[in-house]
C-alpha cells in the first residue's frame, strides 16, 4: 500500500521504466491531494484507494476532476468487514464517486470460510453486473489471471515494509 512518498515515488520510477505494464496502487487517501498531479502524469498506475480510511470520498473527488481513472480497495480480516461487504453496504458507499472498480482483499487473519464467502459475492456480482462498477477478489482473480497464462498460478507480493507475502485459501499469508 502506498502509505508513504517513498513508496509512492518507487511505484512511479517503476510504472515509468515499464510503460507497457500496469500497476496497481494501493494509495491512502490523505496521500492524494499532494500527488495527484504526478500520479496523473503515469497512465499505466491503477490508482486504487483505501476506502476503509477517512478521506476517501474528497480523495476520489480530486482523481475524478483529475479525469484519472482509479479504484477502490477494503482490506477484509473480520466478520464485521465481511458484513459490510456481502451484505452490499460497501459497494452502495463507493457509488456516485466515480470509480470504476473495487477490489477486495482478504487479509491474513480473514477466516479461510469468510474469504470464500468474499468471493463467491463477489464472484456472482460481477457475473450478475449487479453494480456499475468491477468487482474483484484481488488475490483470487490475480491466480486465475495468472492460471490462464501458465500452468502454475504463483502470487507473490513485497509490502512497503519488505516482508514478502503469498496467497493460500483466499487470503493473504506471512
Amino acid at each position: 500500500c502506498g502509505a508513504s512518498a517513498e513508496a509512492i515515488g518507487l511505484a512511479l520510477e517503476l510504472a515509468r521504466k515499464a510503460p507497457e505494464c500496469a500497476f496497481p496502487l494501493f494509495l491512502s487517501p490523505e496521500l492524494v491531494e499532494h500527488w495527484v498531479g504526478e500520479l496523473s502524469s503515469c497512465p499505466n498506475l491503477l490508482i486504487l484507494l483505501d476506502s476503509g480510511s477517512p478521506g476517501w470520498q474528497a480523495a476520489a473527488a480530486l482523481l475524478r476532476d483529475a479525469r484519472r481513472f482509479f479504484g477502490y480497495f477494503i482490506r477484509c480480516s473480520s466478520e464485521a468487514c465481511g458484513s459490510e461487504v456481502l451484505s452490499g453496504a460497501w459497494v452502495h458507499a463507493l457509488l456516485g464517486h466515480g470509480g470504476s472498480m473495487a477490489f477486495c482483499l482478504p487479509e491474513e487473519h480473514c477466516p479461510a470460510g469468510l474469504a470464500l464467502h468474499l468471493y463467491s459475492y463477489v464472484e456472482q456480482a460481477r457475473n450478475n453486473q449487479q453494480y456499475p462498477l468491477l468487482l474483484m477478489d484481488y488475490y483470487r482473480d490475480v491466480l486465475l489471471v495468472d492460471e490462464v497464462i501458465s500452468d502454475s498460478p504463483r502470487y507473490l507480493e513485497f509490502l512497503a515494509d519488505g516482508r514478502a507475502v503469498t496467497y493460500e485459501d483466499g487470503r493473504q499469508q506471512p
